[in-house]
C-alpha cells in the first residue's frame, strides 16, 4: 500500500488530475502472487487510504455496474467523495467476466449491461 500511496503523493506533486485505479472481478492466484499487491486488491478502498494522505489529485475508482447493487455503488463513491473532500471520480464499466463471483452464473447481454448502466 505504501508504494501506492507514494505513487498518489508524486502525481499531486507533479500536479496530475487525477490517479485511477482499475478493477478486476477475477483473479488468478499465480496473477496476485507476480502483481505485488495492485491486483484483489479494492480500488475503492485503496484510493480510500490515498485520500487520506494527498489533499489535491482526484480519486478514480473502476466500479462495474454488471456486478454490484446500485446502493453499493452509490455508498462507496459518496464514501469515497466524503472522505476525499469531494475528490472522487467513477470509471464506469459493465464487466464481461467476474459474474460467477456475484451468483452470475451467465452474464447478461452487452445490450443488458449498458441499459443497467444507464
Amino acid at each position: 500500500m505504501d508504494e501506492q500511496i507514494q505513487l498518489a503523493k508524486r502525481a499531486e506533486v507533479v500536479k496530475l488530475d487525477f490517479v485511477f485505479k482499475p478493477d478486476s472481478l477475477f483473479a488468478h492466484p499465480k496473477i496476485i502472487f507476480h502483481a505485488g499487491g495492485t491486483t484483489g486488491i479494492d480500488p475503492t478502498l485503496t484510493l480510500t487510504t490515498i485520500a487520506e494522505q494527498t489533499t489535491h489529485i482526484g480519486l478514480v475508482t473502476t466500479m462495474s455496474t454488471a456486478s454490484y447493487p446500485p446502493y453499493i455503488i452509490a455508498r462507496q463513491l459518496q464514501s469515497l467523495h466524503w472522505i476525499s473532500n469531494g475528490r472522487a471520480g467513477w470509471n464506469i464499466v459493465t464487466s464481461i467476466d467476474g459474474g460467477e463471483n456475484f451468483g452470475q452464473m451467465e452474464r447478461p447481454s452487452s445490450e443488458e449491461r449498458y441499459a443497467k448502466a444507464t
